[in-house]
């Protein structure tokens, strides 16, 4: 009995198919492009309006942003170094809209360069902070002093620095010398593409603060993260160059799109 129970488990298994794993194939390898605990550079690929998708490598250290096209191969550098920057380091700077229609309606690329810091020579934390749009030739097109694409973190989200409208597209700056949002007109539209997205749905995303924090938020809010008063405020990616209170906080972000909220962390 019992061997011809074990033969018809046999033919059981034989009959049965087998499921392998599937096998991803590497593409390519960027070199010092990962996000983590002291890496700031990061790498993520956006549609632009003209060349289509493309591969962003963001260098926040040697201050640089390199294209390339699906097949990995370098199609243009754009140099950060004669651009406004008052960060003390990688972690107080980052780059926003990649894009080739919104700042100007050449078919050059264009981007927002931002950069931060905090000083605690005062009593309070003392916040400074540019917004610079640079040219694909690395010329300044445009600097604000002051002035950052700070939003605040919604489910739904309402606040966007950029919109589309029936005037126009416009750009919302918060001064933070003033505490004025000041709003320009951009000579082109935003494309859904530069923000990782064709879809209509732009972002969905929720965010569990204490109640009492009252901190600026950049545009670029990590999906989650977590510290503890032993912990160094330059260590993490919370907010661009802000600053942990003393106790700990908790911070959770649900991203459906990482290349709009979540992946742009300092």
């Amino acid at each position: 009995m019992f061997v011809q129970r074990l033969s018809a488990l046999s033919i059981v298994a034989v009959t049965i198919p087998i499921a392998l794993h599937a096998q991803f194939t590497l593409e390519h390898s960027y070199t010092n492009a990962a996000i983590g605990f002291q890496h700031y550079n990061k790498l993520y690929s956006v549609q632009l309006e003209a060349l289509g998708d493309v591969y962003v490598l963001v260098d926040k250290t040697d201050r640089f942003v390199q294209l390339m096209d699906m097949a990995h191969i370098v199609i243009g550098t754009i140099d950060l170094t004669d651009a406004p920057d008052i960060a003390t380091g990688p972690a107080g700077r980052d780059v926003l809209y990649v894009s080739q229609h919104l700042f100007d309606l050449d078919e050059g690329v264009e981007l927002m360069y931002v950069t931060q810091t905090v000083s605690f020579d005062q009593p309070s934390p003392v916040y400074s902070c540019v917004t610079t749009i640079v040219d694909e030739d690395g010329s300044v097109l445009q600097s604000w002093p002051n002035e950052g694409p700070w939003v605040t973190p919604n489910t739904p989200q309402s606040q966007e620095p950029i919109y589309n409208t029936s005037n126009g597209t416009k750009l919302i700056l918060s001064d933070w010398t003033t505490w004025n949002a000041n709003v320009y007109s951009l000579p082109g539209s935003l494309h859904l593409g530069v923000m990782g997205t064709t879809s209509a749905d732009m972002v969905s995303a929720s965010v569990t603060v204490h109640p009492g924090f009252a901190g600026r938020w950049p545009l670029s809010v990590p999906c989650a993260r977590r510290w503890t008063r032993s912990e160094q405020w330059q260590d993490h990616q919370i907010v661009n160059g802000g600053r942990p209170p003393s106790r700990e906080w908790i911070f959770r972000m649900r991203c459906t799109l990482q290349s709009h909220v979540g992946a742009t962390t300092p």
